[in-house]
């Protein structure tokens, strides 16, 4: 039998695989919507839109196993001492974990507030008012810091490690098109994201000023393309493998 950790590591491939069929049920309805509506009727393509939020729901949820990979991979990288190559690039790995971290903590918050277990039911849309831009500006920032760790490792190589270059590449592709799906999702009409809900007097106030300050205005995009984008990005690692696949 094998360790606990590879017990669970598997556990975690297979639930990978489900949340690309289910990347399929979010977004493939919202794409279909906008043509579809004419023809099924308003209240059939409103439940086509519930539920893609379903689906987003559902994929909430299996992500929290990111948390245990983020502290487990986190704990392991440490025993070994640390990540490797340059200081800048050490610096960029840390900085990654912490926003990481940031990312799925402020998700954990919005899946127990949208289920009643942390704050009370009339509060609701106001706490989500909050925790949405927090989460998503974790979420926008991780993934420009890890496409610059990746521009400065593809400086770095040769010209004769192709192989090399294109397999980041193409994970570089996979990182940006998630990262036009953050920016699309960065907060609209002057709203700002920020750590806390009564920032004043707390120690913490320094970096809820600069997550106001860096919160960047969302891309103009509409719904269709903002599905169109998720659909896309979360079906990258398939396509990849296939890609991999037909040049064999």
């Amino acid at each position: 039998m094998g360790s606990v950790d590879e017990r669970v590591r598997k556990m975690l491939e297979a639930t990978s695989g489900r949340d690309q069929v289910m990347a399929l049920v979010q977004y493939v309805p919202g794409i279909l919507e906008p043509a579809a509506r004419p023809i099924v009727g308003d209240d059939a393509a409103e439940g086509m839109l519930a539920l893609c939020g379903l689906a987003g729901q559902y994929r909430g949820i299996t992500r929290l196993q990111s948390t245990y990979l983020l502290v487990v991979g986190k704990l392991k990288q440490l025993q070994a001492g640390g990540p490797e190559g340059s200081m800048v690039n050490k610096i960029l790995v840390h900085l990654k974990w912490c926003l990481d971290v940031g990312f799925a903590t402020s998700e954990l918050l919005i899946i127990f507030t949208k289920a009643g277990i942390i704050n009370r039911k009339e509060n609701m849309e106001k706490v989500l008012g909050r925790l949405g831009p927090r989460c998503v500006w974790f979420f926008f920032w991780g993934l420009l810091v890890e496409q610059i760790r990746f521009w400065i490792q593809l400086s770095n190589l040769r010209d004769t490690e192709k192989e090399k270059k294109n397999g980041l590449l193409r994970s570089w592709l996979g990182y940006f098109l998630w990262f036009l799906v953050a920016w699309a999702g960065q907060p609209r009409n002057g709203v700002k994201a920020g750590l806390l809900a009564n920032p004043e007097g707390s120690v913490l106030l320094p970096i809820h000023r600069l997550m106001e300050m860096t919160t960047v205005p969302g891309l103009p995009v509409t719904g269709f393309q903002g599905n169109v984008l998720g659909l896309v990005a979360s079906l990258m690692p398939v396509m990849g493998e296939w890609g991999k696949t037909a040049a064999k």
